[in-house]
């Protein structure tokens, strides 16, 4: 299954450890955000920049000060949940 979704992230924030069962690939419409994902370089995205996140793969995100908001794409597999937090 797929699901595209629209996020926004509150300024500052920071979205905790976590694991999707499937690939994550997401666009950055506004602003900024650091991305941290096991096995891979910390990424700073801005507008218009895009990362991919392997299934599985533990990561988090840090937000800039103005806040960010993304188009994300996940596949995700029948029976598994969308996310998992560490």
């Amino acid at each position: 299954m797929t699901v595209l979704t629209r996020v926004h992230i509150a300024p500052g924030a920071e979205v905790p450890r976590h694991t999707r069962p499937g690939v994550e690939s997401t666009y950055v419409l506004e602003v900024e955000g650091l991305v941290l994902a096991d096995g891979l370089a910390d990424r700073m995205c801005r507008a218009g920049d895009w990362f991919q996140v392997p299934a599985d793969v533990p990561h988090s995100v840090r937000i800039g000060p103005a806040g960010a908001a993304v188009v994300a794409n996940y596949l995700v597999e029948k029976d598994r949940p969308l996310v998992s937090w560490l």
